[in-house]
């Protein structure tokens, strides 16, 4: 006999958000967007975070943290700065 579980699915953890979720940039110039973490149902732990893929050549990014403590209601918001390079 197998028994499957029934119960509702898992709720999460923690919502991430980028505002805005996309950005033109010419050459030699820069953009950022702000990145929000927020915890969700009561959820308080460290979060990585990393780029996934490979940045174009020319360009450089700042502000990215590596990991973040999530705790408490409120977002935690950071800014992402993108730059590149001139022609």
């Amino acid at each position: 006999m197998a028994l499957a579980g029934c119960g509702q699915p898992a709720q999460p953890n923690f919502e991430i958000k980028l505002n805005p979720t996309s950005a033109t940039v010419n050459q030699g110039q820069s953009a950022s967007t702000t990145l929000s973490i927020t915890p969700q149902n009561g959820f308080s732990s460290d979060v990585s975070l990393s780029l996934q893929g490979s940045l174009p050549t020319g360009v450089t990014v700042n502000g990215l943290p590596t990991s973040v403590n999530v705790t408490g209601q409120g977002s935690q918001d950071f800014t992402i700065s993108f730059k590149t390079t001139g022609a």
